[in-house]
């Protein structure tokens, strides 16, 4: 999900026609929000490589961001939207 997060921030920051909007992430992974919010530490190296990014990215956005968790039973929808489209890329 980090991966993710940096490469929707990646595209959004390319795309944005304005620095004075705000952004939600809505994540089904408590611990990656957690992590995100500073409510957890990440310790992994490659984790906190990616931590890094986002919150560069994050910088460059300007505007302000945020991460709520959604649990997974209350996320079938995007989960079946997004197989669908990672099924035709593979």
């Amino acid at each position: 999900e980090y991966t993710a997060v940096v490469e929707a921030l990646t595209w959004i920051n390319k795309n944005k026609k304005s620095t004075k909007t705000s952004l939600c992430f809505f994540l089904d992974s408590q611990l990656v929000v957690s992590q995100l919010t500073g409510v957890y530490r990440v310790k992994n190296s490659r984790l906190r490589e990616l931590l890094m990014l986002v919150r560069e990215k994050e910088g460059e956005f300007g505007g302000s961001v945020s991460y709520a968790n959604i649990p997974r039973e209350r996320n079938t929808e995007a989960d079946r939207m997004v197989n669908r489209v990672l099924d035709k890329i593979w």
